[in-house]
């Protein structure tokens, strides 16, 4: 049965051959044996889309703790993707390294977003130290995120992960794609010059709706970004070749554009104009909390007590975030 909050939510890398894992798992389970926790993997899927429960079980969740570990010696698109929702919901959220892993790997962030890194020397470190440290993070009520995203329909859009000189093509028809309008793209090919988060947050909100564009190789800002643009609920669209692997976190997003030559992408683009070219942009159906509550909506009377609690965390979670009653009260006298 899905609870309707917690303290601790955990993802933990499956891309582990080595028994890093299992030994990560247990050193959690005794740091936070006192503690309400559970691991993401281990939890049934309700919804059984992967973003939807991604987004719900953070949504419900007062801090996240993230395995960064990897056997490719970089935090994984997943994690990166997890960490951006979590900074505009003001959740404190943190990257676990284990410096002398099971893997026998060391961590290679490239990132100057990335703020939440805590190492530990051994799993027994982190077992020790963990329980003094989550008490503290528990406790913070601090918020280190500060919404100056636009509240009104701006005739501009961010490009992310683009750039001109090598991908002209690509370049050529996203930039095409408000022709006709005064709609205007911005583009951004070098994420590397955003110094902070908040850098980073106040270019995703300050533009109407941004464009995600993912290659085989991408910056881990990209993931971030994706992520802050989730927990934003801002609207956004992800462009990627058929053959570029999606983050499991992004399953199910409803404005992902996939495509084998331009002309099927300039096609798929189209399919967008009314919705994202549009002064009501800012309330299209598919970003991340209006797709929420309908979904809460549309399920609402076949919830029990539990189910019922569940949901109201989670409007209650979104309103508080975005400073706006965004979301209806779905107190029902029976209860």
């Amino acid at each position: 049965m899905p609870i309707s909050s917690r303290n601790i939510l955990i993802f933990i890398n499956q891309d582990d051959v080595d028994g890093h894992s299992a030994d990560i798992r247990f050193a959690l389970h005794k740091a936070l044996h006192k503690i309400d926790h559970a691991v993401f993997q281990d939890l049934p899927k309700k919804p059984e889309n992967t973003f939807d429960a991604v987004i719900d079980e953070i949504l419900i969740s007062k801090a996240v703790l993230l395995d960064g570990i990897a056997i490719s010696q970089k935090i994984p698109p997943d994690l990166l993707v997890q960490y951006g929702i979590c900074y505009p919901l003001n959740k404190r959220c943190f990257f676990l390294i284990v410096d002398n892993n099971s893997c026998m790997v060391r961590l290679e962030a490239n990132s100057r977003v990335i703020e939440g890194i805590v190492h530990f020397e051994y799993y027994l470190d982190l077992e020790v130290e963990l329980k003094i440290k989550i008490t503290k993070w528990l406790e913070d009520s601090s918020k280190t995120y500060k919404d100056e995203s636009t509240k009104k329909p701006v005739h501009a859009f961010e490009v992310f992960g683009v750039d001109q000189h090598k991908n002209p093509d690509l370049f050529e028809e996203i930039n095409n794609f408000p022709a006709g309008t005064d709609w205007k793209p911005r583009f951004h090919s070098d994420l590397g010059s955003f110094s902070a988060l908040q850098e980073l947050s106040r270019s995703i909100g300050a533009r109407s709706f941004n464009i995600f564009c993912l290659e085989e190789e991408n910056e881990e800002n990209i993931f971030i970004g994706i992520g802050i643009a989730i927990g934003m609920g801002r609207p956004f669209l992800i462009i990627k070749r058929k053959d570029v692997k999606l983050p499991l976190s992004l399953i199910g997003y409803n404005g992902i554009l996939e495509y084998d030559s331009f002309t099927q992408l300039r096609y798929n683009l189209k399919q967008y104009t009314q919705d994202f070219l549009s002064d009501k942009v800012l309330e299209w159906k598919g970003s991340t909390y209006y797709s929420i509550l309908a979904r809460l909506e549309m399920q609402i009377n076949q919830y029990d007590a539990n189910e019922l609690e569940r949901a109201e965390n989670i409007i209650n979670t979104v309103n508080s975030a975005l400073g706006t009653t965004l979301a209806r009260s779905y107190v029902r006298a029976d209860r």
